[in-house]
Parts: C-alpha cells; structure tokens; sequence
C-alpha cells in the first residue's frame, strides 16, 4: 500500500479515531489486508462480494472447457 495513504491515515485520525473503525470492505488483494489490519485494527476485512462471484466465475469456466474438450476426445 502506498505509504502516502498509510500517511493521510496517520496523520488526519488518531489511533484512537481509527480503533473505532468496525469494518472494511476489500477486494482480494493481500495488500489491502495489511492496510487495514494496521491502520484500523479492530477493524473486521469484509471481501467484497463482486470478487468473490468472479473467482467462482472463473472457476465454472474453466471447468466447463476442461468437461467439453473432454467430451469432444
């Protein structure tokens, strides 16, 4: 994560503003994680729905391509 975001966060809201935190919502990238685990530590990681439909999204396909080129063998 940037440090200048790490920084806005820093500087603008004390921890104890930031403890208050209850949620953060995140795409899937690990980064995003750590930000908020360390800028808001009470704060619970909530993925956001979207990705996880695309993941599994991604998974059907490429089940579906391996079960037709298997049946066209």
């Amino acid at each position: 994560m940037s440090k200048n975001i790490c920084a806005y966060f820093k500087n603008r809201y004390s921890l104890e503003e930031r403890s208050v935190v209850k949620s953060g919502v995140i795409d899937l990238i690990a980064n995003y994680q750590l930000f908020i685990r360390r800028l808001f530590p009470r704060a619970k990681i909530v993925i956001d729905r979207f990705h996880i439909f695309q993941l599994v999204n991604r998974v059907f396909d490429q089940l579906r391509g391996y079960n037709f080129k298997a049946t066209k063998r």
